[in-house]
């Protein structure tokens, strides 16, 4: 009798890989995430009208980053529609010695 976990099972995964252009960061900068966005919009590229789906605020005090739950959120509204695609945005504060800027950035893209 041959049991459960006898034969070696091959799990294959399919997973698709955007790449998205990064932030130059500066050494002397620091990095603060205040919060992500998930957008989709009416041509299904970042450059559309977007229509915002929900945001995801950051907790500096808990220290806390949601752009895993952002990412799951745009990847379950993805599998309701999918005919659409959704984005997630980064949006960032930049600190260094000269002041500080406010940045944005694509982190994510639903295929």
């Amino acid at each position: 009798m041959k049991g459960l976990f006898d034969d070696e099972i091959e799990e294959t995964t399919t997973k698709k890989v955007v790449e998205t252009p990064k932030m130059e960061i500066a050494e002397e900068e620091i990095c603060i995430p205040l919060h992500y966005q998930i957008f989709t919009t009416n041509d299904n590229t970042p450059t559309g009208r977007k229509e915002i789906v929900d945001t995801y605020a950051c907790d500096r005090a808990k220290g806390i980053v949601p752009t895993a739950r952002a990412k799951g959120k745009a990847d379950g509204m993805k599998k309701c529609y999918p005919n659409k695609t959704y984005f997630v945005m980064g949006y960032y504060e930049l600190i260094s010695e000269k002041g500080t800027r406010k940045e944005t950035e694509i982190i994510y893209q639903t295929k």
